[in-house]
């Protein structure tokens, strides 16, 4: 439902059409011409030099010009597919992360709302005994500052956590202000790929790898074409 990954989509069905277009016969043009010296009446069949006529033009390109523009056509759509895959992968990407920090939001949220607990139960200690002349009033003072900045670091939070949700809604096709809720704990699964099978993955699997591929062919192809056309 990503609005980046539906336009890319329709991006690379749209061109997916073009091949096909690309390499067919250009359109004919047909013509229609009257010739008539009488100003006054109509001439044609009447007069020698009075005549109509009709005519059909269709241009025929010249040897390898309609498979190559095929191809070159047929190139691009295949880069713009790559494209649209690695938009999609990108969304996937950013929606994690979104909804893993969106996660350790929350879970900052709970520390910093149990320390504001526990630091309230100490300032609340702290006021009685210095209210009694047992305590010392620097030690109440540096309660109430670090609550202060635990309020701050909550609004901090808050704030993060709207900004993570309106990201998780766009990337989702919803409503910038749609309710999404506490995310779930997710567990933790094992890591056992080593670098270099990771490489080897990304560069034969890679959209962005296979578009740049496909740029070169295309070029190649747009280059051959551009020869024929000399």
């Amino acid at each position: 439902k990503s609005p980046d990954v539906l336009a890319a989509r329709a991006k690379a069905r749209a061109l997916t059409h073009v091949p096909s277009q690309a390499g067919a016969l250009p359109d004919p043009v047909i013509g229609v011409s009257v010739r008539n010296v009488d100003a006054d009446r109509y001439s044609v069949g009447e007069e020698p030099m009075s005549m109509a006529g009709v005519s059909f033009m269709q241009d025929f390109p010249g040897p390898g010009k309609r498979p190559l523009r095929r191809k070159t056509a047929g190139y691009d759509a295949e880069r713009e597919a790559e494209h649209a895959r690695q938009v999609e992968l990108d969304s996937v990407a950013r929606a994690k992360r979104a909804f893993f920090s969106l996660g350790f939001m929350y879970k900052t949220e709970d520390i910093l709302l149990e320390n504001k607990r526990y630091l309230s139960d100490v300032s609340e200690t702290v006021r009685i005994r210095y209210g009694v002349g047992k305590g010392i009033q620097e030690h109440y003072l540096k309660a109430q500052v670090a609550l202060l900045d635990i309020d701050a670091q909550l609004d901090r939070v808050a704030q993060e956590k709207r900004s993570l949700e309106s990201e998780l809604n766009r990337l989702m096709g919803r409503e910038a202000d749609a309710a999404l809720g506490k995310p779930e704990n997710v567990p933790v699964s094992g890591f056992s790929e080593t670098l270099k099978a990771l490489l080897q993955e990304a560069s034969s699997r890679s959209p962005k790898v296979l578009a740049i591929e496909r740029a070169e062919t295309r070029d190649e192809s747009a280059y051959a074409l551009s020869k024929k056309e000399l």
